[in-house]
């Protein structure tokens, strides 16, 4: 995924300059890193992002949601957990900016003509590929790298997610009957529980094109509003250790209800 971001900033940068890129970025509005407001209906502010990040969604990914433990629990020590952490920041950090530079030049390549827009696609997911088939058809395989990176990064994502989901519903949900079998019924019923829900993601993946706006934005949302109340529960465990189970589950109900209404 790296490789084609980066392959799209280099081959922009070459052919039309990045100084010209910026600028035009920058007379669009879409340079402004810094912007202060404690109003919660503007998106991009320093205050929701410090805020809406460390309590929200990358609170919850990185320290409690399960697809992470999970990862955490099979390094060798904590110090190597530790590690993989600190470096993780790194990779995101490599891969937000790439994103941004090679949005910054699918600004002025459509600037005068909107694929999306024009009926040429049907949602604006699909401006990226678009424009990276467009770049480099006369590079035979180049196009792919960006298409086979972005189709492997999700992949990794969801057969780590499928794995997480299955030893939750193992561990959590079906102990009382699963405690009593071998490990090698465990591990077919996870497994087979892994089938199971990578079908339920299919089917999502074909409701998901039904949706009116972008992918994006609901792929944000919906972990945000089910991470904020489980990392608060957590938090709520780690200073306040007296809390009874009835509380917290009432307490967690009560904020994701909030969250949804």
């Amino acid at each position: 995924m790296i490789s084609g971001l980066l392959a799209i900033t280099i081959y922009s940068a070459v052919n039309i300059g990045y100084d010209e890129i910026w600028q035009k970025a920058k007379d669009t509005g879409r340079t402004e890193f810094f912007v202060t407001s404690w109003n919660p209906t503007v998106r991009n502010t320093i205050q929701a992002f410090l805020i809406g990040k460390t309590f929200g969604l990358d609170g919850y990914s990185f320290c409690v949601s399960q697809n992470f433990v999970q990862r955490f629990l099979a390094c060798r020590s904590l110090a190597h957990a530790k590690g993989s952490a600190y470096m993780s920041i790194v990779w995101f950090a490599t891969i937000i900016t790439f994103c941004l530079t090679s949005g910054f030049a699918l600004i002025i390549y459509y600037e005068l003509c909107d694929p999306a827009a024009a009926g040429f696609l049907e949602t604006t997911d699909q401006l990226m590929p678009w424009l990276t088939t467009y770049l480099f058809q006369e590079n035979a395989g180049v196009s792919a790298i960006y298409v086979s990176g972005a189709f492997a990064a999700s992949l990794s994502t969801v057969s780590s997610a499928l794995s997480s989901m299955a030893n939750a519903l193992v561990s959590d949900f079906l102990y009382h009957w699963t405690n009593k079998l071998s490990e090698k019924k465990q591990l077919i019923i996870c497994k087979s529980l892994v089938l199971f829900l990578g079908g339920c993601c299919i089917g999502f993946a074909y409701m998901a094109a039904s949706l009116r706006g972008g992918i994006l934005e609901a792929a944000l949302a919906i972990p945000a509003i089910v991470g904020g109340p489980t990392w608060g529960v957590f938090m709520l465990a780690v200073f306040f250790p007296f809390v009874e189970f009835i509380g917290v589950s009432g307490k967690k109900k009560m904020i994701f209800y909030r969250a949804i209404f």
